[in-house]
């Protein structure tokens, strides 16, 4: 038997291969041609509204009457009731069997209540099924379908919710002598039905056709599905969804009956697919009220939020993007409800973000993933990011970019073996090594002041706070317990400075609540002052009359250098590559060339 890719099957197996070319080799009577195609307009008129195409017409009689007509029908159920809870029951292996999983639980034509095993089966390790044991795996069925082990411990057990079910499947053949004397053959199937219940409707069309005999019966067995099936099988709000073959009820299911449960994980995302679907193009038609600014607009002006349902008007949900991506607080691109902690899926901001925004927002994303990354720093020189060697007492970190090696604790040149020095000490040096004139002297040694009062100002920042470990921002402690907020929303400890959710963390954990920790872990600032050559050019330009108009970044590693004397000939104090000042490019190869045969005078 061969399926279609909506499920449906192109021969009807209550019909035998035989009793089919017979069929199809039959001339249809100029009466009964006229009567289905007549019933095939009528319930194509009726039952196709536009949203989705329930009737398929596989095949029809030719302008001769040889041919059978071969239809397609979905048929969405009418559920009397806002959502279904489907509980689903698989076993726990491969070599699990309704015979070694002991006894079932109760799952009745009616569709079962319970997806739970008693106690009286055993439960823990003794229930356990061949091939299965307690550190198993559940399967994977998809996002939102958590499944755990039963009580007797032979199936897993899990639930999902819909608001809508997926359509009964009909495909009906029309014999050359119906309506007149035969009923049409049908094959009727169902994602979320098993076999015994389509088999009970079977034989309810089979009596729909007995009460009304030679008459089209087409439109009433659509009705009637559509309206009846549920009340037919006594189903409440909860079904039960087992793999085909599982409940040992095969031998008595009709054979125009076929579940399309062979395999839990397809049927469990063709019905959360369906009616999510579903659920959209309801959400479409209706006027809908926006969650923020209580405005009322058709429900295609809304963008609804994933798994919270929480639906936005265009117009809020971009101001609300816009402006956490433009204040660069990416982290709270979250619904916007209150509570609600669904982040906004990357497809609605590239729909309301503006093009920059967008590009700004995965700079962001990017950085704040680098940042939260223990093995990543950034090279001195370049900006460039670095992989710092695994072994962490050698603090070493080497520039692919640049080729420079350095420490990562202090970002000088590495210095294997001996300790950093300190901003205070390498300044000293530096002035010791220049030759420096009066004037000179005295612009440094205010310069080198206004250094060490940034950073004794940044080292005591550094002493009374704390980084949030979320969105890196310094955070201090004025009173109150060790349980911190930070304006991010996210909570962390102040002793440890680890993220937490509640107050378990200072029950389980070292750290107290009410306790003051004097010296808080807290992250190296970097760049406490401006290097000492920097400090010294700096001073030069000034007193020469240029001050930062004379200045130039580095082509290569991006650090400020200062011209002097007129000399357009740069030679960076960081990283020794040579720039042209006056065309701002970097010069390779012999310096003096580039002035001759470049057209840039040295000297400006």
């Amino acid at each position: 038997m061969d399926g279609d890719p909506d499920g449906g099957y192109t021969q009807p197996v209550s019909v035998s291969t035989a009793s089919l070319e017979n069929m199809d080799s039959s001339i249809v009577s100029e009466d009964n041609l006229n009567e289905q195609r007549d019933e095939l307009l009528a319930i194509q008129s009726i039952f196709d509204d536009g949203d989705e195409e329930r009737i398929t017409v596989i095949s029809e009689p030719d302008e001769k009457g040889q041919g059978l007509f071969r239809i397609q029908i979905k048929i969405p159920v009418v559920m009397p009731y806002e959502e279904c809870q489907i509980d689903l029951m698989l076993p726990t292996s491969e070599d699990s069997s309704p015979a070694q999983s002991g006894k079932q639980s109760p799952m009745g034509a009616e569709g079962g209540e319970g997806v739970g095993e008693g106690p009286e089966e055993g439960g823990g390790a003794q229930g356990l099924g061949e091939g299965a044991t307690a550190s198993t795996p559940p399967p994977d069925l998809g996002k939102g379908v958590a499944l755990q082990r039963s009580l007797s411990g032979q199936r897993w057990t899990g639930s999902v919710k819909v608001q809508y079910l997926h359509p009964l499947s009909l495909h009906l053949t029309l014999p050359p002598n119906y309506p007149s004397e035969v009923a049409p053959s049908f094959v009727l199937s169902c994602t979320w039905l098993r076999g015994p219940q389509l088999s009970a409707l079977c034989r309810q069309l089979d009596d729909l056709w007995e009460a009304s005999p030679n008459m089209p019966i087409v439109f009433t067995w659509i009705d009637w599905l559509e309206k009846e099936s549920f009340s037919c099988l006594g189903l409440t709000d909860k079904l039960v969804l087992v793999p085909e073959g599982e409940d040992g009820e095969s031998e008595d299911v009709d054979d125009r009956a076929m579940s399309e449960c062979t395999d839990i994980g397809l049927a469990v995302h063709t019905l959360l697919q369906y009616s999510n679907q579903k659920e959209a193009v309801e959400f479409c038609k209706s006027m809908q009220e926006c969650c923020l600014c209580f405005d009322e607009k058709p429900g295609t002006k809304f963008f609804r939020l994933e798994p919270c349902k929480h639906h936005f008007c265009f117009d809020c949900i971009t101001t609300h993007c816009n402006m956490h991506v433009t204040d660069g607080t990416i982290q709270l691109l979250t619904c916007p409800y209150s509570e609600c902690e669904t982040v906004i899926t990357p497809d609605v901001l590239q729909n309301v973000l503006t093009t920059e925004n967008f590009i700004r927002w995965e700079m962001l994303s990017l950085q704040r993933s680098l940042d939260q990354m223990e093995d990543v720093v950034y090279c001195p020189r370049c900006q460039a990011v670095v992989i710092r060697e695994q072994d962490a007492s050698l603090n070493l970190a080497y520039c692919m970019a640049c080729c420079y090696s350095f420490c990562t604790e202090c970002e000088q040149p590495w210095h294997q073996g001996t300790q950093c020095t300190t901003d205070l000490e390498r300044l000293d040096q530096q002035a010791r090594r220049q030759n420096l004139d009066q004037r000179a002297r005295d612009r440094y040694e205010d310069l080198r002041r206004q250094a060490e009062e940034k950073a004794k100002t940044l080292i005591e920042l550094k002493a009374k706070t704390v980084p949030c470990p979320h969105c890196k921002a310094l955070v201090e402690k004025i009173e109150g317990c060790n349980k911190m907020t930070c304006r991010c929303g996210k909570f962390f400890c102040w002793m440890c400075g680890k993220g937490i959710t509640g107050y378990s963390h200072f029950t389980e954990k070292s750290c107290v609540l009410f306790r003051y920790n004097p010296e808080p872990v807290t992250r190296v600032i970097q760049r406490q002052r401006p290097p000492d050559a920097l400090l010294w050019m700096q001073a030069q330009a000034e007193l020469q009359g240029g001050g930062m108009d004379q200045s130039i970044r580095c082509l290569n590693c991006k650090q400020l250098n200062f011209k002097l004397n007129r000399n357009n000939h740069i030679r960076c104090w960081n990283c020794k590559v040579n720039n042209c000042f006056y065309c701002r490019s970097r010069i390779t190869g012999v310096v003096t060339q580039h002035f001759i045969a470049g057209g840039c005078p040295q000297h400006s």
